[in-house]
């Protein structure tokens, strides 16, 4: 099954840049740059997640109110999204689409396993206990080594090649560091690094929505919603036509673009209303390699886009 997951994995990421791209070119003249951002940020969240999304907010420096007011209309369009995706899009996708191979206990049981780990990482009380101190001391030392490495590579560009702002390279390298460091054993091993990471991404979201004026996102640009409403309707339709032509099976396609518009946490929940767990480990398999890929897809959009124009 992992040969077609890939795939659908491919055609979803594929779909999401050429839809945004092709809305940044209908927005370009009229604000060239929030058109990249919100072009970058599409492609990030849509292939990765919010975790994405703040990183890609950081190395662009987009404007806190911009940032905000995505992550608003991304939280109504991933409702109504999901709400389609586990209503009449199952129905709809199994007549069109190739039919899902049968369940395998095999995997099935790998999927139940990895349920549990899912549910695991929910859990955030491991954080609070002293016993975990030590290991949370070499998360902690292990981030700074990432985070100075990142810093000096992105300085010595900076020297190297006179470049003005060097947000952009600093999260690249910091996410290719973190990726580097994950073939390691030892670090997959230390289990509370996944739930320090998404304690720090809340703080983040939640200093970052102290600083927003309220009455700026009352009075918002139709521009953002459109370009949103956009983006998932036309991925999602593109990704269909591109699975439909690749023979992907249809219960692939669903979790795998569930996996990139709504992240791998949302994975199981499509699982349930397919009623085949076999195809589990596929959608939260391609949701962590987008989480990986999210930001270098990202920001290489937003800087290529900002060249050519």
């Amino acid at each position: 099954m992992a040969g077609k997951a890939m795939l659908s994995l491919v055609f979803a990421t594929t779909s999401v840049v050429a839809v945004a791209s092709t809305f940044y070119f209908l927005y370009a003249d009229s604000n060239s740059v929030q058109s990249s951002h919100l072009a970058a940020m599409s492609v990030g969240v849509y292939t990765g997640g919010t975790a994405n999304l703040a990183a890609i907010k950081s190395g662009l420096n987009i404007p806190n109110d911009l940032y905000l007011l995505f992550h608003s209309f991304d939280t109504v369009i991933g409702a109504i999204y999901m709400l389609f995706m586990m209503s009449i899009a199952v129905p709809i996708f199994r007549r069109i689409l190739p039919t899902p191979c049968a369940n395998d206990s095999r995997i099935i049981n790998s999927a139940s396993q990895s349920l549990e780990v899912e549910s695991h990482n929910e859990n955030y009380s491991p954080l609070l206990r002293a016993s975990n101190l030590g290991v949370m001391g070499k998360i902690v030392a292990l981030s700074t080594l990432v985070l100075g490495l990142s810093f000096g590579g992105a300085t010595l560009a900076k020297v190297l090649f006179n470049i003005e702002s060097t947000a952009a390279i600093t999260i690249v390298l910091l996410t290719s560091f973190g990726i580097i460091f994950s073939l390691s054993s030892r670090v997959r091993s230390l289990d509370l690094a996944y739930k320090m990471g998404m304690y720090l991404i809340f703080v983040f979201c939640t200093v970052v929505a102290s600083m927003a004026d309220l009455t700026k996102l009352v009075d918002f640009d139709a521009m953002v919603a459109i370009f949103l409403f956009g983006t998932v309707i036309g991925s999602l339709v593109l990704h269909a036509l591109l699975c439909k032509l690749a023979k992907v099976d249809s219960d692939t396609f669903m979790v795998t673009s569930v996996s990139a518009i709504c992240s791998p946490p949302f994975v199981p929940m499509m699982v349930k209303a397919l009623n085949n767990p076999s195809v589990l480990l596929s959608g939260m398999t391609t949701g962590i390699i987008g989480f990986a890929a999210g930001n270098f897809l990202g920001i290489s959009l937003a800087l290529f886009l900002q060249s050519i124009n």
